[in-house]
């Protein structure tokens, strides 16, 4: 196969791995009838017993690409109870209608890779220049004048550019951007994302929160509705 055979070749490989890569995401959005936090908004709400919860399935500014093999969500809760509550993942679930059960997981439970794309690097001058350089050594190409001017560089070219590298999960914003698992306070709030593993065969999944006291005493449970895209 020659160098140019290779070249028309390349955006045909780069576009089937972007196909592959974005194969296997989910996305979801408010359920009809869901309450949200303004029109047009992702994030829904709903409380229970003086506890508030936030979800946003679209929050996540992290690298996109891990979204081929987590699910992240953005959550808020406001404790308004009277009393303490004890937050941890194993309070989050998402429950599909045919009462598949999917379970929040820590960011430590998620293994493997994800394949990420980026610009080629350049580091080198932003132009070119040398006294000798000619478009037409030897008298070739007549009309074309000899040049001495310097080369720029395109800041732009290598942007057009992508190399792939491997990511180990988690990354360091999963877990630096995880929801905190902790006692909060009546009165307090805490935010921060929970992660799931990608949902199959499903249209639709609820966001479930169990309501719990610090004590162990289970006082409740908030239920948000989305559908599955």
């Amino acid at each position: 196969m020659n160098t140019l055979t290779r070249l028309h070749l390349l955006p045909i490989l780069v576009l089937c791995f972007s196909m592959v890569a974005c194969a296997t995401e989910t996305r979801l959005e408010p359920a009809p009838g869901a309450d949200v936090l303004g029109r047009g908004s992702d994030q829904v709400v709903d409380n229970f017993a003086g506890v508030e919860l936030i979800a946003n399935p679209d929050a996540w500014r992290g690298i996109p690409e891990i979204t081929q093999e987590v699910l992240p969500i953005r959550v808020i809760v406001r404790n308004r109870h009277g009393k303490p509550i004890q937050v941890s993942n194993r309070n989050f679930a998402l429950v599909a209608d045919s009462g598949q059960r999917y379970a929040a997981k820590a960011p430590g439970d998620f293994k493997g890779e994800v394949r990420v794309s980026a610009p080629v690097p350049y580091a080198g001058p932003s132009f070119y220049h040398h006294d000798f350089f000619m478009y037409r050594p030897f008298g070739y190409y007549p009309g074309v004048p000899r040049t001495v001017e310097p080369f720029y560089y395109d800041p732009f070219y290598y942007s057009r550019y992508q190399y792939w590298r491997q990511v180990p999960l988690p990354t360091e914003e999963m877990t630096s951007e995880s929801l905190p698992e902790m006692v909060v306070p009546d009165g307090g709030e805490i935010s921060g994302f929970i992660y799931f593993e990608d949902i199959e065969d499903a249209d639709r999944v609820s966001l479930t929160m169990d309501l719990v006291e610090p004590d162990g005493n289970s006082f409740g449970k908030i239920v948000l509705p989305f559908v599955v895209m």
